[in-house]
């Protein structure tokens, strides 16, 4: 026993030297492997734990197991398992829609409406919504706006990732990969009671993509490599049998292109921005280069940069969860401290001329506190009531440190030594905000409840920054905004609410109504138009989401078949938008909109070791107003339908929204062979998106999507060895990861992962 003990920890010393670990976990069968019954799930949609089928609220449930299998081990990869999601990258941050509600630019300092959760810290920054799905114990996708219980500007959804607790059981995993484009992927994983009422786990994970999708055809250097790694550490101390206190720390940094390296659509030449060079007040004024030919497409995963794109991210976390429990309720605290830094560098011609050419300083700072009580029966529906009343307060400072904007676009010479010609850019957005909320559920008749939710929020933002010219040129300010400025600084006060009605028709089948109306906060433009300044761009009004769904869950054939419907009308008005300009963004409302739309899930047990389940989204939005939709093609053969309103701008009233495809979908079969050399197990999954829209005028659309995910795991009799063979992206589709388009520059795309394969040996005990 005591070499064993130390050959765990020299394995665990080793994963930590080598600083490439990412960690999964080797789980018992399923029950519904054991019993002939789909096992019961069990989530935290309503902050207490809860059986699935039993929560009047649409939600996406996904196991650690079955992420591995279909091929989900990073949060933008969840949208091939949960039909109505979809992921993207836009730079170095996350995109995420769900029902068609998300955001079309997130960066730093502006808020996503997919609320992300890690455990219970809401991950404000866009830059750290991307992360591997390392150590995970349960995945949550709830959908429709969740605006009482998390109600940080929830309106598309939330996507809650939990991680597993410290145990007083010894445990111990590690597992070593290799894939295609030279990719490395180890990762470790131990947990154990260090005394009576103290345990503590550590992870650690990482990936090495050595060899890229593509090249450089400019520079011959390697295109869409990777580097991925992070640790993860929880202490748990019970010192009474009423008081659980939970301190976890974590540490993960990402280097990597894609969302980047921009690429003209095949077909499609950009005139470029060198066409129209800009002096600027106080700069020097540079000569156009002449007769410079456009970017053109060089092929799906190449790029033509003078200097490659990356984007470097790194998210430090520190939470504290204090669990007491009263004579008459149950108290929580949540504690919650964030650091997010980003680095980027990117073409935003997508030439080889870096017509723009931007360096990003990204910083973030986030304080949180949250106290919850709740009714002390924990079970939910076991008695006549449950309610939680909670507050919420945060403090968050973001924005761009010496954000560097060079090119010809800006009147400026390239040059990668220095002395440097760029626009200085430094843009911070303080955020302050409190909020109060309750909840409670209440069987009004037999097996009929009501459930009332509010929650008042009020957030106040403060804006400060500008631009100014490097010291090569004279380091002159252009433009400066304080934080007393006039339209610097802006308070919105924000009410949601919830209501809904369940009725247990029968123990396996039950039926709801609700209402909710979700609001995300208004916010400025924290890399607005360099020329001009950002305050020159007022602050974005706070989008209002109104939901109406009616739904069904429902259990048939002695629990071998879970059948699960929604159908849902959305009224949205103030809808956020980003319109890509040269340098940033440009945040504007984008009026109304209004969706209809439905879903059916289902998981069934249909032969003795095989599983299948799958999902189908079908969704209809579209803007009912928005007269000043941006539109870069205007009496262009590029132009898309939406009919003009000015010489950059139309009315896409009746366009479809962006990001909402009608269909969606996924299918996945699972089938486990028991031989005495040990079980295999074989999995397959597919997904297929509808084409979608990445622009209000039409005229960029992503093509429909069919995505195949296999992969065969053996584990030896014992269950202390396994080998896993997977591939992704079988089919070697070929889609976007983030679209753009824009005047000057065209229409652009950055690819998403192509064709990936490998072997993973795992080690437990």
């Amino acid at each position: 026993m005591k070499s064993m003990k130390n050959l765990k920890m020299a394995l665990l010393a080793a994963s930590s030297a080598a600083g490439f670990f990412s960690v999964t976990h080797a789980y018992a069968q399923l029950a519904s492997e054991s019993s002939g019954q789909i096992e019961e799930v069990t989530v935290t949609a309503q902050r207490r734990s809860e059986n699935i089928q039993k929560v009047p609220i649409a939600i996406a449930a996904i196991t650690p197991e079955m992420a591995v299998k279909m091929g989900a081990l990073k949060t933008d990869q969840l949208a091939a398992t949960v039909p109505g999601l979809v992921f993207g990258h836009e730079i170095n941050s996350a995109t995420a829609f769900i029902r068609g509600i998300g955001p079309n630019s997130n960066g730093t300092g502006e808020e996503s409406s997919v609320a992300v959760y890690l455990d219970d810290l809401y991950i404000e920054q866009g830059n750290a919504a991307i992360f591997q799905l390392n150590d995970i114990d349960n995945i949550q996708v709830l959908k429709g706006p969740q605006g009482t219980l998390f109600g940080r500007n929830a309106t598309g959804g939330v996507i809650q990732v939990n991680t597993r607790n410290p145990d007083s059981t010894p445990e111990f995993d590690a597992q070593i990969g290799y894939g295609n484009y030279n990719t490395f992927t180890a990762n470790g994983y131990i947990s154990g009671g260090l005394t009576d009422n103290l345990s503590s786990n550590l992870a650690i994970y990482g990936t090495n993509q050595a060899d890229g999708w593509g090249r450089d055809v400019v520079t011959g250097a390697k295109a869409f490599t990777e580097e991925d790694w992070g640790i993860r550490n929880k202490w748990l101390w019970t010192p009474t049998s009423t008081t659980r206190i939970l301190l976890s720390a974590g540490h993960t940094y990402t280097r990597g292109e894609e969302g980047l390296g921009f690429n003209q659509i095949p077909g499609f030449v950009a005139a470029g921005g060198h066409g129209f060079c800009l002096g600027g007040a106080g700069a020097p004024t540079f000569a156009c280069p002449p007769g410079l030919p456009g970017a053109t497409y060089v092929g799906w995963y190449n790029t033509q940069d003078a200097v490659n794109d990356v984007a470097v991210n790194k998210h430090d976390t520190v939470e504290l969860r204090v669990d007491q429990d009263l004579s008459f309720a149950k108290a929580v605290s949540i504690t919650g401290w964030q650091k997010m830094t980003g680095f980027a560098q990117f073409n935003q011609d997508g030439s080889p001329y870096a017509d723009v050419f931007t360096k990003l300083y990204q910083t973030g700072r986030d304080v949180s506190q949250e106290f919850q009580l709740l009714n002390p029966d924990s079970a939910g529906y076991a008695s006549w009531l449950t309610w939680i009343v909670g507050g919420f307060f945060m403090s968050d400072h973001s924005g761009y440190s010496n954000a560097q904007l060079q090119g010809f676009s800006f009147g400026l010479p390239i040059q990668y030594v220095p002395p440097s010609y760029y626009i200085d850019l430094t843009d911070n957005v303080t955020t302050t905000s409190y909020a109060g909320y309750a909840q409670g559920t209440a069987e009004v008749f037999p097996d009929t409840h009501l459930t009332l939710g509010i929650r008042y929020t009020q957030d106040h933002r403060v804006f400060s920054g500008g631009i100014a010219l490097s010291p090569a040129l004279g380091g002159t300010v252009l433009n400066y905004t304080s934080p007393n400025a006039p339209g610097a600084q802006k308070t919105w006060d924000m009410p949601t609410y919830r209501a809904s009605l369940d009725h247990e028709f029968t123990d396996d089948i039950m039926g709801y109504v609700s209402f909710n109306r979700g609001e995300k906060s208004g916010q400025y433009d924290t890399f607005g138009t360099a020329a001009a300044g950002p305050i020159a761009n007022p602050p974005v009004n706070p989008e209002i989401l109104k939901a109406y769904e009616i739904g069904v869950k429902s259990e048939f054939l002695n629990n071998t078949l879970q059948l699960n419907a929604a159908a849902f009308h959305y009224d949205i008005s103030n809808l956020q938008f980003a319109e890509i300009v040269a340098g940033g963004t440009k945040l504007l409302n984008a009026a109304a909109a209004t969706e209809n739309g439905g879903e059916l899930t289902f998981d069934a047990i249909v032969a003795k070791n095989l599983t299948v389940s799958g999902g189908l989204s079908v969704l209809y939005g579209h803007y009912t107003s928005f007269t000043n939709a941006p539109d870069y093609f205007v009496g262009s053969p590029f132009a898309g339908p939406c009919p003009a309103n000015g010489p950059d701008s139309c009315n896409a009233a009746g366009a479809d929204m962006i990001r909402a495809p009608h269909y969606s979908t996924n299918l996945n079969a699972d089938y486990v062979v028991p031989t005495p050399q040990g079980d295999f197990d074989l999995n397959a999954n597919w997904s297929y998106t509808d084409t979608f829209q990445w622009f209000p005028d039409g005229s960029l659309q992503q093509p429909a999507v069919n995505l195949i995910n296999t992969s065969v795991l053996w584990t030896e009799p014992g269950g202390k060895i396994d080998i896993r063979l997977w591939a992704s992206n079988v089919n070697g589709a070929k889609y976007y990861s983030f679209g753009s388009e824009s005047i000057g520059f065209g229409k652009q795309f950055s690819p998403a992962a192509p064709r990936t394969y490998g072997i993973t040996l795992g080690v437990h005990d």
